[in-house]
């Protein structure tokens, strides 16, 4: 136990007066003269024995009282635990004190029926209270109070910290500064209200006290310093920051932090025994949040709970500077239907509203495309409603688009208390027509190919096909072409395979497709010579040998494993994957893949063939299809509509137009594909923010990594030549709709987190005292010893007015 005001214990002596004053003021007896004296002595003898002890009772009360309240005066405090009685306690109690007033009314009421004298009757009840008391305290002690005092040292998990309130304090301050904190409230941030939070406290630590900060970003790394000034220019400082890590895992690093200089400080007592070396500073942590859930991951584990309790030694307050209920109405997500459209082609975008705490019933949401001049322009509009669930969704066509790229934004058009999440923004790469040349031994065997690619083309210019037979091909110029498809081609030479493999190291795309027969079982009609296919000429390009051409009994379906893969990714996003479970295929090659080669599709037999094949070849790709585009004998896949999703995702994926992504979220690396004519030139990083900067050069490679993007909205990559430049690709990032969910911790969740018990909660800097004030010195008792003090001066009066009342007959 320790004492806010320990010189006030000399006050104790006072309790002595209620002694010398009963010394001094006792009555004296005096003398008259009657007759029949010997009853009357008898008399004097028994009421002398009463008055006495009535007389202890309340000398010792008085006493108690002067005592009790010099003890609140100091103002004791003890270590956190519960310290008001259970309710089995409360029962014990109550069955002590019926038990007492049970045998004291049972004696009185047997005594009254023997009719005995009143004097003697009242002397027994005066020796029937004293004893029935101690009796009873007796009682309480050993069922009540023994206890109690038992259950609260097991909730002590440590010793009282033996610290007064002006020991030197290390301090680590961890600020929530993600997103959530940029909400607006009385005309300032719940980040400003932070900050000045924490100044306050900062002022409030005692002299010789060290303080570190840490934000949720991870950028500053901890550092104590004694110089408590620098320390609040270096909260003044913090900033919002887009990408951040949970605050577990920056809770962590701060305990992990107070743990080594602990250590370190203990160390450097190295004459004194380890037993007896104690730590110079009270250690304690504030982390400062608006207790939003998604600042947080799920910690079923109980990591963090368990290192608080491994570090009793170490104080855990929260300053919650949030609000009980925000409200926010923001945009979730922003999905395009496709990243990369065709010119004058037309795309779809999705987009999520979220309405919290009740903050309207219905919104607008507006699509705003960016002109030519780069300012944007207002397309369309549409109503939302919150009326029957939370979240609501929006659908906008986006269409005649020009140009490399296409900007735009799906904006709320009224303002709410958390602005960052008030528009989500996107970009649609413009594609140039994609130039396919299409080779087969007759025009008729890729007849089904050529048919889906016009259909393809129907809303824009998106691939200009040519065909030609397989003995044309050496006289090609392959220089004018992004990608070939080679259908069913009988046995190309050795010249063929050398100049696809040029072509394809150069950059270009090649999709074989394997859907005839095999010429070692048919000497007539469409077949394929597979010493042709797996000759070193072929397999230079090709992603797997030919085996044999084979029939599925029963028919077989495509199954896409490579969940990772751009190919299966669009085709999951398109719903064609589910699709696929109705396209039957009869026959089909087995073949044997090469190391280099990634299969992405097998057929769903019981061997789990490979049936799509994909390679990487220099600075182009080749794929290998293991069953026919253009026969139903072989499949009946020409006739199910994920057949043009396929085509269109296969020729984007060789063509690498379909990996270039347009749209990223905060903290992901965005990776810009460059234009096939992009000019020589520095190129240009332009932000949101309206500033620039260096790109390191793309190199023979079109691509450009570009990493630590934290803003939000619209980038664009330029490459600058003398006085003038040329915007080149375009790119957005929104952040996650999680980190502006505003859902809060409740009770329950601080406790699973932190532990029951061990963390004070504070709101304001008055109650952030008193939490910190608690955890240094303990609970303090004051209001208790107050209602102790009430008790016993009542129990004072009580005997004083009660017990000498004048006996009545």
């Amino acid at each position: 136990m320790s004492l806010l005001n320990p010189a006030l214990l000399f006050g104790l002596a006072l309790a002595v007066v209620p002694v010398v004053l009963h010394l001094l003021l006792r009555a004296k007896p005096k003398r008259l003269v009657f007759p029949a004296l010997r009853l009357l002595k008898q008399r004097r003898i028994q009421n002398t024995r009463r008055l006495r002890l009535r007389q202890w009772w309340l000398l010792l009360l008085r006493m108690l009282v002067v005592a009790v309240f010099v003890l609140a005066l100091c103002r004791p405090s003890l270590p956190p635990a519960q310290y008001s009685p259970t309710v089995g306690e409360w029962l014990r109690l109550a069955t002590v004190a019926a038990l007492g007033a049970a045998a004291y009314f049972t004696a009185m009421t047997w005594w009254q029926r023997q009719r005995l004298p009143r004097h003697t009757l009242l002397t027994r009840r005066t020796m029937l209270r004293g004893g029935v008391g101690i009796g009873a305290v007796l009682l309480a002690v050993v069922f009540v109070a023994w206890p109690y005092q038992r259950r609260v040292a097991a909730e002590i998990t440590g010793p009282a910290p033996s610290a007064l309130d002006n020991l030197p304090v290390a301090a680590v301050f961890v600020f929530d500064n993600s997103l959530s904190l940029s909400y607006q409230y009385q005309g300032r941030s719940l980040l400003d209200a932070a900050r000045s939070l924490v100044v306050s406290q900062l002022g409030q630590l005692p002299p010789g006290s060290q303080a570190a900060v840490l934000d949720a970003s991870g950028k500053l790394p901890p550092v104590f310093t004694p110089d408590l000034t620098a320390t609040q220019n270096r909260v003044t400082s913090l900033a919002i920051e887009p990408v951040v890590q949970s605050l577990n895992e920056r809770l962590r690093a701060a305990i992990r932090f107070q743990q080594n200089d602990r250590r370190r400080t203990l160390g450097e007592q190295a004459s004194v025994a380890e037993s007896r070396r104690q730590d110079k500073f009270v250690r304690e942590i504030y982390l400062v949040t608006d207790l939003a859930k998604s600042a947080w991951q799920p910690d079923d584990s109980g990591t963090l709970k368990a290192e608080l309790a491994e570090t009793p030694w170490l104080g855990m307050y929260l300053l919650d500077v949030g609000l009980e209920k925000p409200t926010n109405l923001g945009m979730v997500s922003v999905r395009p239907s496709r990243e990369a459209v065709e010119s004058q082609g037309a795309v779809f975008l999705e987009g999520t509203v979220r309405s919290e705490g009740g903050l309207r019933d219905e919104a607008v949401v507006e699509l705003w495309v960016n002109g030519s001049d780069g300012k944007p322009i207002k397309r369309d509009q549409q109503n939302v409603s919150f009326v029957s669930a939370p979240e609501a969704a929006v659908r906008f066509q986006v269409s005649g688009l020009t140009g490399r790229f296409a900007q735009g934004e799906l904006r709320l058009a009224a303002a709410d208390p958390l602005a960052v999440d008030d528009a989500g923004y996107f970009t649609i790469r413009v594609l140039p027509t994609l130039r396919v040349l299409v080779v087969a031994e007759e025009r008729s065997q890729a007849g089904f190919w050529l048919e889906a690619l016009h259909g393809l083309n129907s809303d824009g210019e998106a691939y200009h096909a040519t065909f030609v037979t397989t003995g044309a091909l050496l006289t090609t110029d392959l220089a004018t072409f992004d990608v070939a498809c080679l259908i069913n081609a009988t046995s190309p030479p050795r010249e063929v395979w050398d100049k696809l493999a040029a072509f394809v190291r150069n950059g270009g795309g090649l999709a074989t497709f394997a859907g005839a027969f095999s010429s070692a079982a048919v000497t007539s009609g469409t077949r394929l010579d597979p010493l042709s296919y797996n000759s070193p000429a072929a397999q230079e390009l090709l992603p797997a040998k030919l085996k044999a051409s084979l029939k599925f009994d029963p028919s077989q379906h495509l199954n896409f494993r490579d969940a990772i893969h751009p190919l299966t990714q669009r085709l999951d996003a398109l719903g064609a994957l589910a699709t696929l479970n109705d396209v039957s295929f009869h026959r089909y090659w087995s073949v044997e893949p090469l190391p280099a080669a990634a299969t992405l599709a097998r057929w769903t037999d019981d061997a789990a063939q490979p049936a799509l094949l994909l390679r990487e070849v220099g600075q182009g790709r080749s794929a290998l299809f293991a069953s026919s585009v253009d026969s139903i004998a072989w499949n009946d896949w020409p006739r199910n509509w994920t057949f043009l999703v396929f085509a269109d995702q296969l020729l984007q994926v060789l063509s690498r137009q379909a990996v270039a992504r347009a749209n990223f979220g905060l903290g992901d690396p965005a990776v810009v594909l460059l234009p096939d004519d992009a000019p020589p030139g520095n190129l240009l990083l332009r932000l949101p923010d309206f500033t620039q900067r260096g790109l390191p050069s793309a190199g023979d490679r079109r691509e450009v990594a570009i990493p630590d993007l934290m803003l939000p909205g619209h980038y664009q990559v330029a490459v600058t030549q003398r006085e003038t430049s040329d915007v080149l690709a375009g790119f957005s990032i929104n952040p996650s709709g999680a980190e502006t969910l505003l859902e809060r911790l409740t009770a329950d969740d601080l406790d699973s987190l932190f532990g029951a018990k061990r963390y004070g909660l504070a709101r304001d800097l008055e109650s952030l005292s008193r939490s910190v004030q608690t955890g240094r010195l303990g609970q303090e008792v004051y209001g208790l010893l107050l209602a102790c003090l009430v008790v016993v001066f009542a129990g004072e009066q009580l005997t004083a007015t009660w017990f000498y009342r004048m006996d009545e007959t």
